[in-house]
């Protein structure tokens, strides 16, 4: 599942959970790249987004809202977008291994 993701709220739910399966086995791995659960050992995978062109069974788990945040200086010298087009007109950091 994605770095971010696993640490905020998967991880703390851990402990206890591993408390009430002693029997069961569980890894944690996060990385925000996407990997091959066929060939990659895994059994389960946490995925933000869609699910395209896959043979894998999904479950939504809920939503993930997006958002675009500006320091207040930049917005006031560069103006405040109002659609996601506007966007290409501001300096802008993105997660780059996002569709």
């Amino acid at each position: 599942m994605p770095l971010s993701f696993g640490a905020r709220f998967i991880a703390p739910l851990l402990p206890a959970f591993s408390q009430r399966h002693p029997a069961l086995r569980v890894e944690l791995g996060l990385n925000d790249s996407v990997v091959d659960l066929l060939y990659g050992g895994w059994g389960m995978a946490v995925r933000i987004g869609r699910l395209a062109g896959s043979p894998l069974q999904a479950r939504r788990f809920g939503d993930c809202a997006e958002r675009v945040c500006g320091a207040p200086r930049y917005l006031d010298q560069c103006g405040v977008p109002r659609r996601v087009a506007d966007l290409a007109q501001h300096n802008c950091l993105g997660y780059t291994l996002s569709s």
